[in-house]
């Protein structure tokens, strides 16, 4: 499981930019050098399983976790293109996208304020994430998004404008 990084949240322009660097090294050049010392050594091997950790925010841009958002989409695009690229070598690739779930990452990227912010509906349990991602990527998927809920609106998400997604997005989350 590929889970390292972490994510800032508020306006771009007021977070340093020396923290944002670090968070895009992690979440993209750090996963993207493991993901390719695994697959280089899975593939001799033709059996292999990737779980990288992305988030439903890689399917739409946030305002507020803009950086984070954009990092993740890296995450899911670059999954998607190297499980295409493996179809048929026996190694599977599989982006785990989970929505929100209580763990420290909320006091890492200073959103602690959420678990008061959302109710307990739309909260999933690490449990259930990880079981989700481990089942999927044993399942051969691409692709794997825990909960109904996030499901649901990541579906939505494709369909409508990506505008539209946006305005949505920042009026959910009350940022800018």
């Amino acid at each position: 499981m590929n889970n390292a990084g972490f994510g800032t949240s508020g306006h771009m322009h007021r977070i340093d930019p020396d923290r944002l660097s670090r968070e895009i090294r992690l979440n993209v050049e750090a996963l993207t050098r493991i993901m390719h010392a695994a697959v280089a050594a899975m593939i001799p091997r033709g059996i292999g399983y990737v779980l990288n950790v992305s988030s439903v925010a890689s399917f739409q841009a946030s305002p507020g976790l803009a950086v984070y958002s954009a990092t993740k989409a890296y995450v899911t695009s670059l999954t998607e293109g190297v499980s295409e690229e493996l179809r048929h070598s026996g190694v599977r690739v599989t982006a785990l996208c989970p929505g929100l779930t209580k763990t420290e990452f909320q006091s890492i990227s200073n959103t602690s304020g959420l678990a008061t912010e959302f109710p307990d509906f739309v909260w999933t349990s690490v449990p259930m994430v990880a079981r989700t991602g481990l089942r999927a990527v044993a399942a051969g998927k691409t692709l794997a998004v825990p909960g109904l809920l996030y499901k649901v609106l990541v579906g939505f998400s494709t369909i409508i404008p990506r505008g539209a997604s946006r305005k949505i997005t920042r009026i959910i989350t009350r940022r800018g």
